[in-house]
């Protein structure tokens, strides 16, 4: 049994169409698994902020996380994107999803 809840990303939501066109641009691949059966604390912002959630997206090379030895590429030395570009590409994906139709509710008291 899992933590949190489960949670479930539309693929046809403005974020997620945001995110897969950034990775098409740059002609990366992408697997889609658009529903979780339980996750961490992430999920949370699914459930009670109604918000589309991509878990594990974007640029830049890690892994065994939470384990030892768990790493990040700091400087992608023009192999691999490093800390740097995986950044920028964050920062662009939130301005170009700021500038996409809202899919989002409002938050909070709504009486």
């Amino acid at each position: 049994m899992a933590s949190h809840e489960p949670m479930r990303a539309p693929t046809n939501k403005p974020f997620v169409q945001t995110v897969l066109g950034m990775l098409q641009e740059r002609d990366l691949p992408c697997t889609l698994w658009p529903t979780t059966g339980g996750g961490g604390p992430w999920s949370l912002m699914a459930a009670y902020f109604g918000m589309p959630v991509l878990f594990d997206v974007g640029l830049g090379y890690g892994g065994k996380a939470g384990a030892v030895g768990e790493f990040l590429v700091l400087d992608g030395a023009d192999k691999v994107a490093g800390n740097l570009e995986c950044e920028a590409f964050y920062a662009e994906m939130l301005e170009r999803w700021a500038a996409a139709p809202s899919d989002r509710a409002p938050v909070g008291n709504e009486d």
